[in-house]
């Protein structure tokens, strides 16, 4: 759930873990303080995995306590500590998405002259399928990765018309 689960999922996801187990059990509080405790560390544990050391920034009021010993505590402790996780997950996924573009404009505005760049070698350059690439692009800069080549292509004809001695046929 903490991979793939959106925010309005959480309660039903919540709902399936307490029904997994026996109604007799679940309203014991010691069944309820280990739920607490075994989500919070599978939750540490997922943020460790994508780069999120959850022990710089968790707040304390999401580090587990002895007092969630009913399954009403356990729900709205977990309901806390997923969204928070989700949250975050979310935003490292963001940031990762950020730099990769970054990253690829980097190599577009260092290599627009040549004439065998292409979305496919940009692609494999940040290690993204194409496809994903295209769309990312498109989303985040709001042209597609032809569009930008070409501004970027234009824009350098321009200074050089402008700056240089050389013909247009040259630049061209």
């Amino acid at each position: 759930f903490l991979i793939n689960g959106a925010r309005e999922e959480i309660d039903h996801f919540i709902d399936q873990l307490l029904q997994s187990a026996e109604e007799e059990v679940v309203s014991l509080p010691l069944f309820c303080r280990y739920l607490a405790m075994t989500v919070y560390f599978a939750t540490v544990e997922y943020l460790d995995s994508i780069g999120c050391h959850a022990d710089s920034f968790w707040p304390p009021e999401l580090r587990p306590k002895s007092n969630a010993s009913t399954p009403e505590e356990v729900r709205q402790y977990v309901r806390q500590v997923v969204g928070q996780a989700i949250e975050l997950r979310d935003c490292e996924s963001k940031k990762q998405q950020r730099d990769l573009l970054i990253q690829a404009i980097g190599f577009i505005d260092e290599h627009y002259p040549d004439e065998s760049i292409s979305l496919d070698r940009i692609a494999r350059k940040v290690n993204i399928s194409p496809n994903y690439f295209s769309a990312m692009f498109s989303q985040e800069v709001g042209q597609t990765f032809v569009e930008y080549l070409t501004s970027k292509r234009i824009g350098e004809a321009k200074r050089m018309l402008r700056q240089t001695d050389k013909r247009s046929s040259e630049i061209a």
